[in-house]
């Protein structure tokens, strides 16, 4: 089955109509990239048109090195890292995709609670690991192709290792070592195109320099491709774009929490 990868045109429309059928119960969209390539922000923006990525309990929060919050649960996490170690392989050298999925162990499935994906709401999954184990939830039938879609994030390589040689919660997987970590993210790109060449997942790819540059177009394009077009709500999303408006809307939230801790103290409020 050959891929189709729905590329941001000059013009801002979408290389072929977005892929509106498939939305609905079960519905599932899949955010694929390295490590800090700004797959995080591509979810907050996936998050403001409904897409569920589990309860916001269950979901890593928002600090400095992402403020917008991580949009990953730490069970799936948890779930990717013993798909890769029960193959054989690791984090920093988790090998092809293809033999991944042959070689762990499917048991490790019940290790998590999925029970989200199962909603009537379009479910959403996020986890840099994915880039190597995401055919693997394929083979084990926990992921259906042709219920699913694809949201490709790439950035400049550079500027990945640049972040994340300044990230704890990456570059100890490669020794804290810069040339590990170059070759880390180029590896985990390569991992995430396989799974986009290979699938059969229609896909839709955002270059996160081009959405930082012109973010009501891409962000419009990204509401098409999984079939939202109410088009204030997409105004608000592309505003939220930036990282110093991140920083600003934590920081809102941490003076919100120490207020509300603060009058419960004095006044005897939960």
């Amino acid at each position: 089955m050959e891929t189709t990868t729905v590329h941001p045109s000059p013009r801002g429309e979408s290389a072929r109509p977005p892929a509106t059928s498939g939305a609905g119960p079960g519905f599932g969209i899949i955010v694929l990239g390295s490590f800090r390539s700004g797959t995080s922000l591509v979810c907050q923006l996936l998050d403001r048109f409904g897409v569920d990525f589990g309860p916001p309990d269950s979901l890593r929060t928002g600090d400095k090195f992402n403020p917008g919050g991580y949009y990953e649960r730490g069970d799936v996490n948890h779930l990717n890292g013993r798909l890769v170690e029960s193959s054989g392989r690791t984090f920093a050298d988790p090998g092809s995709p293809g033999k991944l999925a042959e070689a762990a162990d499917p048991r490790v499935f019940d290790e998590a609670d999925l029970g989200w994906m199962q909603n009537d709401a379009c479910w959403g999954l996020k986890d840099p690991r994915l880039c190597a184990t995401l055919a693997a939830w394929v083979a084990a039938g926990r992921i259906d192709p042709a219920r699913t879609r694809i949201v490709h994030v790439q950035r400049s390589a550079e500027a990945v290792a640049r972040s994340a040689m300044k990230y704890p919660g990456v570059n100890h997987y490669f020794g804290n070592a810069p040339e590990a970590i170059c070759r880390g993210v180029e590896e985990y790109a390569r991992l995430a195109q396989w799974h986009v060449d290979h699938l059969g997942i229609d896909t839709f790819t955002v270059q996160y320099e081009e959405l930082l540059e012109h973010p009501r177009r891409v962000v419009a394009e990204l509401a098409r491709f999984i079939g939202v077009h109410d088009r204030r709500l997409i105004r608000r999303a592309a505003a939220e774009v930036g990282k110093k408006k991140a920083h600003l809307r934590l920081a809102a939230k941490r003076f919100a929490r120490r207020l509300g801790r603060l009058a419960g103290g004095i006044f005897g409020m939960p």
